[in-house]
């Protein structure tokens, strides 16, 4: 995510999303906070309960169906900023759920990236990045999952005390690594455009949106004794949404609703002659508690539900029923420092 803070206004756009890979932490990070105009580090602790873990390949949902588990979160992040107001910045961070009541599902997370930063007009700003990011899974017996390489634009127009504008455009490319995420190879894109209207002096703001995602990975194909399954992996995603937050400092309060309707670009295929192109609709909502104990830490808690209703297990003899709901819950504690260099 972007999180902006421009003329007392803040906000957070959704789509522009900058990620990384660890192992530049100390090869580049690290030395170059000595040369940093401002620099900052931040710690996540927590716990998350997933009521119905995702999966990722064709192969693990029909074999492992629905599971529900409870994870421990930890993160670390790390960025720093050069030039004049703050034109060059990079960061770098880990991130891992360890699945208590599945170990399987145990996931990491490692995120790079580097950013430039300007001002065309006093009340424009642009922002533009080109990330990493890799995830991993199973600490038991790590499976190298997928590598995503991606390039973001933001950008943010201050029209007036009340009124914002903004714009995010995402570019990227992934690459499966492990035999069953294979699949996951090909490019993606995503826009959204939203309005802010900030109502008062403090961090409120309402934030209505549109956008458009597009991912574009190759079918998995599976055999068995009954056939062969080809199932597509290319899909459109538009999307509506509106998102707002309330300002009680030291607690404020945030929500979201959204609707998105997916749409694969060919039919799966399975056992001969059957085939349907796969539709879904999935309207989301998201609430937030956050507490600000101290100038540096900070808790929250943070719930958020999606169904999806897809048309795949509408019919008897379709291969599988995509239908399904989730329930998340996140308990955690962040801290944050940041600092500037002393002349």
């Amino acid at each position: 995510m972007t999180r902006f803070e421009r003329n007392g206004k803040t906000g957070t756009t959704a789509t522009a999303v900058s990620n990384s890979v660890l192992a530049l932490l100390f090869v580049f990070l690290y030395p170059a906070v000595s040369f940093a105009e401002r620099f900052w580090v931040e710690g996540t602790i927590g716990t998350l309960f997933d009521s119905n873990i995702e999966h990722l390949s064709i192969v693990d949902l029909l074999t492992m169906g629905e599971r529900r588990g409870v994870f421990l979160r930890n993160a670390a992040l790390g960025g720093a900023a050069f030039g004049r107001d703050d034109a060059f910045s990079a960061s770098v961070s880990l991130a891992a759920e360890t699945g208590l009541d599945v170990p399987e599902r145990s996931r990491l997370n490692s995120y790079a990236d580097v950013g430039w930063h300007l001002e065309p007009r006093s009340d424009i700003s642009l922002d533009l990045a080109f990330g990493l990011h890799h995830t991993a899974e199973d600490f038991l017996a790590m499976r190298n999952m997928f590598l995503d390489v991606f390039a973001t634009g933001d950008l943010f127009w201050d029209i007036e005390e009340a009124h914002a504008w903004y714009g995010a455009l995402k570019a990227g490319y992934y690459l499966g690594f492990d035999e069953e995420m294979r699949y996951l190879t090909g490019p993606m894109f995503a826009f959204e455009n939203g309005y802010f209207h900030y109502p008062t002096d403090a961090t409120d703001y309402v934030k209505p949106s549109v956008g458009i995602e597009g991912y574009f990975f190759r079918p998995e194909v599976l055999s068995s004794c009954e056939g062969t399954l080809s199932v597509n992996n290319s899909f459109i995603k538009p999307t509506v949404g509106f998102e707002g937050k309330y300002d009680l400092a030291p607690v404020f309060f945030k929500g979201s609703l959204r609707y998105s309707f997916m749409t694969w670009l060919a039919n799966d295929r399975w056992w001969g002659d059957r085939s349907k192109r796969r539709m879904e609709h999935v309207p989301s909502a998201t609430g937030q508690v956050l507490w600000e104990i101290t100038e540096h830490f900070a808790l929250s808690l943070t719930y958020s539900y999606r169904y999806i209703f897809s048309n795949l297990g509408r019919e008897e003899g379709d291969y599988i029923d995509y239908t399904m709901d989730r329930h998340l819950v996140t308990l955690q504690i962040t801290g944050r420092y940041e600092g500037e260099r002393k002349e």
